[in-house]
């Protein structure tokens, strides 16, 4: 990329660090002139130590995309419950135990998206990401489950099918 300015020698020396910390700079990176995991991932290295586990991960941009879906489903339903922000129910519906299953499911779902970004985010340890994903997935083969028993708008039910095929490439074990 022309950052780097010197003979090739397989150390990480002055003019190394010179061109990594340009590098980032550029990049929008916090330039250190250090090889972190976010700027190994910009360079499209992978730092991981782990024992090679196979499998597919979300690009930052789809990981942020499931976290930002699923925080808006979780809210939709909240409001299909008529629950409060604070989670106070409508003292005169009548609910059932599939609508708070799914809820829970919900919120547990957007909340584990919300890690599985970050450590896509973070990068360093692709074994971890891979991992994660299918932590992620899981936890989206509970919300399928309670979304079977729940009574939810067509609209809800199309909003979670978008999310699922986002995760596609994560879920090996099939949706």
């Amino acid at each position: 990329m022309n950052y780097y300015r010197g003979a090739v020698t397989g150390q990480l020396d002055d003019a190394t660090r010179t061109a990594l910390f340009q590098f980032q700079a550029d990049r929008g990176l916090r330039a250190t002139g250090n090889l972190d995991g976010r700027t190994a991932q910009a360079l499209g290295l992978n730092l991981g130590t782990g024992t090679g586990v196979s499998g597919s991960i979300l690009s930052v941009a789809q990981a942020s995309a499931v976290r930002r879906d699923a925080q808006s489903l979780v809210a939709r339903y909240r409001s299909e419950l008529t629950a409060s922000g604070v989670g106070r129910l409508d003292p005169t519906r009548t609910y059932v135990q599939s609508d708070l299953d799914l809820w829970f499911a919900l919120s547990a779902f957007a909340d584990n998206a919300s890690i599985y970004e970050q450590l896509v985010t973070n990068g360093g340890n692709r074994d971890a990401a891979v991992l994660a994903g299918r932590a992620l997935a899981g936890a989206a083969r509970r919300v399928d489950s309670a979304m079977q028993s729940a009574r939810t708008s067509g609209q809800l039910q199309n909003s979670w099918a978008a999310i699922r095929r986002q995760l596609v490439t994560i879920d090996t074990a099939g949706n």
